[in-house]
């Protein structure tokens, strides 16, 4: 998958299309179009991508051997693939490491299809290009699925992480802590996955706290490997990704 990079960190707002537009109160923020993110996949687990009327298609390759450094949730590197972008308030200025902040994410029209076994993670990370887990220090909201018709959802702590399954779960809600100062702490992700008449929730302590200078870019990132250092079958795998990062004072 080609690199590119075209975002502007300072223009705000949604990306790709639009969104909450400076309105006060809380509104979804939504990504229309992943190519208006820097994207890397050094081991092209990604076949091929498209996006209509926000509804992203990511068609991945099959893994046939398991690969610990294409699980986020183990281990200490990762280089599956990933699409990441310098985040932002809705303001234009951009988010710090050392800023109390809530990150909240939503993926709605999850769909696998004969795809199994993939796992995304959609959140915050001090580094959005390092292949280091400790370096890139995510925390994050996940969904995947184990099996065809079992969605999963959990938290991404820096190289943990827990899931919940609900078959026939399709909507993922989510949201993340981050301290600022002092101590730029990562508090902690919560989850849950919604189906048509039941939830499924999880959460995850992080406590880990970012090393980067305290006026760092923060970046989102969505992450995409095995669910598990485990094998994959490749397919399509549909979504549609929102987020929203709030300043806390």
């Amino acid at each position: 998958m080609s690199m590119v990079k075209v975002f502007d960190p300072y223009s705000g707002g949604a990306i790709g299309g639009g969104g909450s537009g400076g309105s006060t109160g809380f509104a979804w923020r939504q990504v229309t179009d992943l190519s208006t993110f820097t994207a890397s996949d050094p081991n092209s687990l990604v076949a091929s991508y498209s996006v209509a009327g926000g509804l992203h298609s990511v068609t991945t390759n099959t893994i046939a051997v398991g690969n610990a450094d294409y699980n986020f949730g183990t281990g200490a590197n990762f280089t599956g693939a990933r699409w990441y972008f310098p985040l932002t308030y809705d303001n234009g200025n951009i988010v710090q490491a050392g800023d109390t902040f809530q990150w909240s994410m939503k993926v709605t029209d999850i769909n696998f299809n004969l795809a199994r076994t993939w796992h995304f993670a959609w959140g915050c990370a001090q580094n959005g290009s390092s292949t280091v887990l400790n370096t890139m220090d995510t925390l994050a909201n996940t969904f995947g699925n184990s099996a065809v018709g079992t969605p999963v959802a959990g938290t991404l702590r820096r190289s943990t992480v827990n899931t919940v399954s609900l078959a026939g779960g399709v909507t993922v809600y989510g949201n993340a802590l981050f301290g600022g100062l002092p101590g730029k702490t990562k508090i902690s992700a919560q989850t849950t996955i919604h189906a048509a008449a039941s939830q499924s929730p999880t959460n995850g302590l992080d406590a880990n706290s970012w090393t980067v200078a305290d006026n760092s870019q923060v970046f989102g990132v969505l992450l995409l490997g095995s669910l598990g250092t485990a094998s994959t079958t490749g397919g399509q795998i549909d979504f549609k990704l929102f987020y929203q990062a709030e300043k806390l004072s």
